[in-house]
C-alpha cells in the first residue's frame, strides 16, 4: 500500500520536479554566459563596461532563480512524504482499535473522516452520498486484493478430484 501511496504522489508531483530540473537548467545556462562574457572580455571582443553590466544581471537572474530552487527544496523537505505516509498507515492499521476503544467524541471524528458528508438514514437503512478517497482508494484495493491474501480461490469447481472408476487413462478392452 505504500508503495502505491508513494507511486501516485510520484505522479502528482511530476510536475514539480520537471520545474526543478527546468531550474537548475537554467542557472547552469546562466552560469555559462557568465563564462562566455568573460572569455570574450579576455579576448577584447567585449568592453569591460559591458562585461560587468551581463556579469550583474544575469547574477542578480541566478540568485532569484536559486532562492526559487532552494524554496522548492525546503517545501519538499518539510513535507517528508515517506514519514508521513508511513505514520498515516500506522493509524489505518490502529483505526479499527481506535474506533472500538474511543469516547463518542473519537468514533465521530474517525466516522467524519471516512464520510466526509452526513451519514444519512432513511428509516431502514444506513446511507452516506460520498466516501473520503483515500478509504475508497483503500477500500478499492482491498476489495481487487480479495482473496489473494490467502490464496484461496473464491470459485470452486464441482467436478474437481473427479476421476473414473478405472483410473486416468481410457478404458480399453
Amino acid at each position: 500500500m505504500k508503495e502505491i501511496l508513494l507511486d501516485k504522489y510520484r505522479q502528482f508531483t511530476y510536475d514539480i520536479d520537471a520545474k526543478r530540473k527546468s531550474i537548475s537548467k537554467d542557472i547552469s545556462l546562466l552560469h555559462e554566459k557568465v563564462a562566455n562574457a568573460r572569455d570574450q572580455y579576455l579576448s577584447d571582443k567585449l568592453d569591460e563596461e559591458d562585461y560587468k553590466e551581463i556579469k550583474m544581471l544575469t547574477k542578480i537572474q541566478i540568485e532569484q532563480l536559486e532562492s526559487e530552487l532552494q524554496q522548492m527544496v525546503s517545501e519538499s523537505k518539510e513535507l517528508d512524504i515517506k514519514t508521513k505516509i508511513e505514520n498515516a498507515l500506522d493509524s489505518m492499521e490502529n483505526l479499527v482499535n481506535l474506533y472500538q476503544q474511543g469516547d463518542l467524541l473519537t468514533k465521530r471524528t474517525i466516522r467524519c473522516l471516512i464520510f466526509p458528508e452526513k451519514v444519512e438514514f432513511d428509516g431502514k437503512s444506513f446511507q452516506t452520498p460520498k466516501m473520503n478517497i483515500v478509504a475508497q482508494c483503500i477500500y478499492q484495493y482491498n476489495s481487487e486484493l480479495g482473496n489473494k491474501k490467502n490464496r484461496h480461490k473464491s470459485v470452486k469447481t464441482s467436478n474437481a478430484g473427479l476421476v473414473t472408476s478405472t483410473g486416468f487413462k481410457p478404458v480399453t478392452f
